[in-house]
């Protein structure tokens, strides 16, 4: 994710991200954000409604640890979750397997070699990778 889209996340949510500027003996998160901007919006509004869970349920310990792209599809890793936040992410992250990980659009998981991204038939082309959706 481009740096002005994590410095908005970082900023507009400390709480959640608390293990940003950790080192790396302490947290992936370090790494910032390791996927493209077009899930940015799903980010943000993901962080809103943990945020909101916290709200109602406190948890002083709770922290995201990693955010990244594994196998086309988002994968948000959080500590000590309560069932409410890991319905959210993973609601989150099924979103993300027909979001277009370059510019937030409907899009598919798509091959190219080896590697899965998920993208919408524009960005696919531009990238070189495969038009057909991949079967599981």
């Amino acid at each position: 994710m481009s740096p002005e889209l994590e410095r908005r996340l970082i900023e507009r949510f400390p709480r959640l991200y608390i293990e940003y500027h950790k080192s790396p003996q302490e947290t992936c998160m370090c790494w910032g954000f390791d996927h493209g901007d077009g899930w940015f919006d799903l980010i943000w509004m993901l962080s809103l409604a943990i945020e909101d869970e916290l709200k109602q349920h406190a948890d002083p310990n709770f922290a995201v640890v990693q955010v990244k792209e594994k196998f086309g599809g988002l994968r948000f890793y959080i500590n000590d979750p309560n069932e409410r936040i890991h319905q959210l992410v993973a609601l989150a992250e099924r979103a993300s397997e027909s979001t277009c990980e370059v510019c937030g659009g409907w899009g598919k998981t798509r091959r190219r070699g080896c590697w899965l991204k998920t993208l919408c038939e524009k960005d696919a082309k531009e990238l070189g990778y495969e038009c057909e959706k991949v079967q599981p």
